[in-house]
């Protein structure tokens, strides 16, 4: 499954969604923005404090080049659907 690690007001994250639910696929949003610490290991794991960070790694500490991204990447995405 797909997970968004998302802040309130974030663009990228709700078109991620969106892409997902037209798409067929299934995904989780785990809204950082009252939750510091764990926004703070996201932005670690990535190497960067921009959302959205999508994954399908079960936590940040599984987080490698493979299996994440950060933003939006239609290339990425598509891999991680299967189309």
């Amino acid at each position: 499954m797909i997970t968004i690690y998302s802040r309130e007001g974030c663009a990228y994250c709700h078109q991620t969604e969106q892409y997902i639910t037209k798409m067929g696929g299934t995904y989780r949003v785990i809204d950082t923005t009252n939750d510091s610490v764990l926004g703070n290991e996201v932005a670690k794991a990535a190497l960067s404090v921009n959302v959205p960070v999508v994954t399908i790694a079960n936590s940040p500490a599984e987080f490698n080049q493979d299996n994440f991204y950060v933003g939006w990447n239609i290339n990425k995405l598509k891999k991680f659907l299967g189309v």
